[in-house]
């Protein structure tokens, strides 16, 4: 594993880097320099934070936030029209109550 290589991939800084991988920075130097010593549970955990963040599981977590933001705005525009629908309402009860008036009075 090349943690150099997937830190620029990342777009992370060195210290960003070192958290993700859950160690220090010196540590993450000491991989960096020596990427055959990197444990193999610090590997399997990169594979699973990229799978998680990055991968699928990250894409159907974006793909449900998003579904949330589009039901409220969903819910927000539908409230909208029902206030308008009221006021539509209310406006013709009253063009209609003129109307009579007028009638009345010719």
């Amino acid at each position: 594993m090349d943690v150099e290589l997937l830190r620029k991939k990342l777009n992370f800084t060195q210290k960003e880097m070192a958290d993700f991988l859950g160690v220090s920075f010196s540590t993450y130097q000491r991989y960096k320099n020596h990427p055959n010593k990197i444990p193999d549970t610090v590997k399997e955990l990169v594979r699973l934070k990229m799978t998680y963040e990055h991968g699928t599981l990250g894409n159907l977590i974006k793909a449900i936030e998003e579904h949330f933001r589009i039901n409220q705005r969903f819910d927000l525009l539908v409230e909208q029209v029902d206030t308008l629908r009221l006021m539509i309402k209310d406006r013709d009860k009253e063009i209609l109550d003129l109307q009579n008036r007028k009638n009345k009075t010719v």
